[in-house]
Protein backbone atom coordinates (compact mmCIF):
# COMPACT_ATOMS: atom_id res chain seq x y z
CA UNK A 1 0.00 0.00 0.00
CA UNK A 2 1.35 3.80 -0.95
CA UNK A 3 0.26 6.32 1.11
CA UNK A 4 0.70 9.72 -0.27
CA UNK A 5 -1.48 11.80 2.29
CA UNK A 6 1.16 13.70 3.55
CA UNK A 7 1.72 15.27 0.38
CA UNK A 8 0.15 18.93 0.81
CA UNK A 9 -1.66 19.93 -2.81
CA UNK A 10 -2.41 23.85 -1.00
CA UNK A 11 -0.04 26.34 0.66
CA UNK A 12 -2.99 26.74 3.09
CA UNK A 13 -2.58 25.08 5.61
CA UNK A 14 0.81 22.06 5.52
CA UNK A 15 0.87 19.02 6.42
CA UNK A 16 4.46 17.89 7.67
CA UNK A 17 6.37 15.05 8.77
CA UNK A 18 8.96 14.83 11.08
CA UNK A 19 12.26 13.92 9.75
CA UNK A 20 15.57 13.03 11.92
CA UNK A 21 19.01 13.82 10.61
CA UNK A 22 21.84 11.47 11.62
CA UNK A 23 24.15 14.11 10.99
CA UNK A 24 23.22 17.11 13.10
CA UNK A 25 21.31 14.69 15.65
CA UNK A 26 17.91 16.10 15.79
CA UNK A 27 15.05 15.92 13.51
CA UNK A 28 13.16 18.77 11.78
CA UNK A 29 9.25 19.02 10.08
CA UNK A 30 9.25 18.84 6.04
CA UNK A 31 6.31 19.79 4.48
CA UNK A 32 5.89 17.67 0.94
CA UNK A 33 4.60 19.63 -2.05
CA UNK A 34 4.07 18.20 -6.03
CA UNK A 35 6.64 20.78 -7.53
CA UNK A 36 3.99 22.23 -9.50
CA UNK A 37 2.34 23.23 -6.69
CA UNK A 38 4.22 25.68 -4.60
CA UNK A 39 4.44 28.89 -4.99
CA UNK A 40 8.18 30.53 -5.12
CA UNK A 41 7.41 32.86 -2.66
CA UNK A 42 6.11 30.51 -0.15
CA UNK A 43 8.78 27.93 -0.60
CA UNK A 44 11.97 27.72 2.13
CA UNK A 45 14.12 24.99 3.58
CA UNK A 46 11.14 23.39 5.75
CA UNK A 47 9.76 22.50 2.01
CA UNK A 48 10.28 19.56 -0.23
CA UNK A 49 9.58 19.44 -3.40
CA UNK A 50 8.09 16.10 -5.04
CA UNK A 51 8.34 15.18 -8.88
CA UNK A 52 5.58 12.74 -8.98
CA UNK A 53 5.99 11.57 -12.41
CA UNK A 54 9.58 10.36 -11.07
CA UNK A 55 8.72 8.30 -8.39
CA UNK A 56 9.70 4.97 -8.19
CA UNK A 57 7.95 2.02 -6.16
CA UNK A 58 10.48 -0.83 -5.58
CA UNK A 59 9.44 -4.05 -3.06
CA UNK A 60 11.94 -4.01 -0.05
CA UNK A 61 14.60 -6.16 0.07
CA UNK A 62 13.95 -9.70 1.14
CA UNK A 63 15.49 -10.30 5.08
CA UNK A 64 18.56 -13.47 4.30
CA UNK A 65 16.58 -16.91 5.52
CA UNK A 66 16.62 -17.81 9.15
CA UNK A 67 19.11 -20.57 9.77
CA UNK A 68 18.75 -22.65 13.37
CA UNK A 69 21.55 -24.28 14.85
CA UNK A 70 19.66 -28.11 13.70
CA UNK A 71 20.83 -26.48 10.20
CA UNK A 72 24.21 -25.55 10.68
CA UNK A 73 26.40 -29.41 10.21
CA UNK A 74 28.57 -29.92 13.62
CA UNK A 75 26.66 -27.12 15.78
CA UNK A 76 25.03 -29.24 18.96
CA UNK A 77 22.08 -26.87 19.94
CA UNK A 78 22.58 -25.46 23.65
Amino acid sequence: MLYLGEINSSQAWRKSIEVFDEDAEQSRSLSLFPEDRIDEALADESVVRLCLSRLRLELPAQPPPKITAAQVEGVTPV
